[in-house]
């Protein structure tokens, strides 16, 4: 029954860290660290492989992603249907972090507004009836693909993949209640704590979700206890820095804890200026509030058994990650896995079938990760090579979106290249062009004549076709010092220019830089400054033709 996913909390965390995948035994209330497999380790995944499945008696796995390379962004989520929630999540999954092999998305109690866990800011705030979601996404690296050769080789259920500082925010919330003993609970909480991979883990939530991690390297030895807090109490007022832009106000309330010794938790806590409400306690003490056991370990400085052990006894992860490569892997054998439950329970059934169109849905899944694979790589080939002709002084994406627009124009009968010529020349040198939109107006053909069955203008004249014209708007920037009353007079005079060159056209100005049939403006305030334009001034010029389209 162990082998079931989601019936008993018996797993294997692996915690993947930057310099070594750690291996914890996770029964219960207990999380046992068994070893530590550097990932330069030679045939890395025989032997990972073999820990698995030997050593750690081959329970189902939880992957704890520990890392330094977490990509973080909240995004509003319009209100759609149930329906297509999951197409709209998974599109702006796509936008926000195209060709990432591994993503996940999760809903926010908060409304959609400031800061990322990863220090970014939040794009899209204020859209209306919109529900707030953080995105997560993994970049492709070796560890990645180490961890699913690893899980390929053995014939384990893969229960989760999850990402450690959000996996854990709910713990920081939990400790933060314990240490209020009956006081208002502060909004923010950060978790400090020292991992096996030598590096400061910091979980930082508001009103119990994440909003912030940070993964720093320090000192990984607290024998000098005075250097040890330095580096620490270093990194917490880094962190208090980045605090503002999440919407951190002292007054909401902050519980800094730390996991440490006590006489490097007490080193630390002197050594903290920050207005907060500052907690030391031990591995022990922090697994005793939360209802873990912790057996006796050597160094007890490490935080990261609180981690697995936390996980194990949750009944599903706040923020699975998808792969699709992980997927195709693991979902046969969930499959069988269950199956195996419901022949258990009720008869042998249709397990070979379903077990078959598992196996076809892993290698299309496959096939279809391959693609997107060979899709990226040609991608990242093309984009290479744009860089290296920008940085030649040649912009490829302009060229291209120009003869796009060329060829478009073309299609529509329409001849720019002769008309931007004759502007260019109307300007001179004392004005500059700041866009130009070329478009083709489209007219209906004239009425039908219903005594001569022909299509003409007045009398029967003889039918035209249906067609158009081509519109062209061009914009002016003038600055603000700009005397407004002498800029529409070279507007004007521009028009005239433009009209010369262009006898088969109407040029006509649609905006002027300036309306000065009324002005109310403001030249001085009492006891102040003169207030001054500080805006560009704007025209609008069209160009309409030819004349003989009609």
């Amino acid at each position: 029954m162990a082998g079931i996913p989601g019936i008993m909390s018996s797993r294997t965390v692996l915690i993947a860290g930057d310099e070594s995948l750690h291996f914890y035994k996770a029964s219960g209330k207990k999380a046992v660290h068994v070893i530590s497999l550097s990932w330069e380790t030679e045939d890395f995944e025989k032997r990972a492989a073999r820990l698995l499945e030997k050593e750690c008696g081959g329970r189902p796995v939880t992957i704890l992603y520990d890392l330094v390379e977490q990509h973080y962004r909240k995004e509003p989520v319009p209100s759609v249907s149930v329906l297509d929630k999951k197409h709209v999540i998974d599109r702006k999954l796509m936008m926000a972090f195209p060709n990432y092999p591994a993503v996940a998305a999760m809903p926010l109690k908060e409304k959609p507004g400031i800061g990322t866990p990863s220090g970014g800011k939040a794009s899209g705030s204020g859209v209306r009836g919109a529900s707030q979601y953080l995105f997560a996404a993994l970049p492709n690296s070796d560890i990645l693909r180490k961890l699913i050769r690893t899980a390929r080789k053995t014939h384990l259920n893969i229960s989760g993949f999850g990402l450690l500082p959000v996996e854990s925010s709910a713990m920081a919330s939990q400790l933060s209640r314990a240490v209020s003993k009956g006081k208002k609970p502060s909004r923010w909480v950060v978790m400090i704590g020292q991992h096996r991979n030598g590096m400061l883990r910091q979980i930082i939530t508001k009103n119990g979700e994440i909003a912030l991690t940070r993964l720093t390297p320090i000192v990984d030895s607290d024998s000098d206890v005075s250097l040890w807090a330095s580096d620490v109490a270093g990194e917490f007022k880094a962190t208090m820095s980045y605090l503002s832009r999440f919407g951190y106000n002292p007054k909401d309330g902050l519980d800094v804890i730390l996991i440490s010794k006590p006489e490097a938790g007490q080193a630390a806590a002197e050594r903290i200026s920050e207005p907060c409400r500052f907690t030391h306690m031990t591995l022990r003490e922090a697994g005793k509030i939360l209802g873990i056991s912790l057996p006796k370990e050597k160094d007890l400085r490490y935080a990261d058994a609180l981690h697995a052990a936390w996980t194990a006894r949750r009944p599903a992860l706040v923020l699975p990650v998808r792969c699709a490569e992980l997927s195709a892997i693991t979902l046969p054998r969930k499959a069988v896995s269950a199956l195996g439950l419901v022949l258990f329970i009720g008869g042998v059934g249709l397990a070979g079938y379903f077990f078959h169109s598992f196996e076809q849905y892993a290698g299309r899944q496959a096939a279809l990760t391959r693609v997107e694979k060979q899709l990226a790589a040609v991608q990242a080939e093309y984009d290479e090579e744009v860089r290296k002709k920008k940085e030649m002084g040649v912009d490829v994406e302009l060229l291209q979106g120009s003869i796009d627009a060329y060829i478009n124009l073309e299609k529509n009968n329409i001849q720019p290249l002769w008309t931007i010529k004759q502007i260019g020349s109307a300007l001179g040198n004392g004005l500059t062009l700041e866009s130009i939109n070329i478009q083709k107006i489209e007219r209906d053909p004239a009425p039908l004549d219903e005594r001569s069955g022909r299509r003409g203008r007045r009398g029967g004249e003889d039918a035209r076709p249906a067609g158009g014209y081509s519109r062209t708007a061009i914009e002016i920037k003038f600055p603000p010092e700009t005397d407004p009353a002498k800029g529409i007079q070279e507007i004007k005079r521009l028009r005239d220019r433009i009209q010369k060159a262009l006898p088969d056209y109407d040029v006509f100005v649609s905006r002027q830089i300036a309306d000065l049939s009324w002005r109310a403006d403001i030249q001085g305030t009492a006891g102040g400054a003169e207030e001054k334009n500080t805006q560009d001034y704007v025209a609008e010029l069209v160009i309409r033709g030819p004349k003989n389209a009609d």
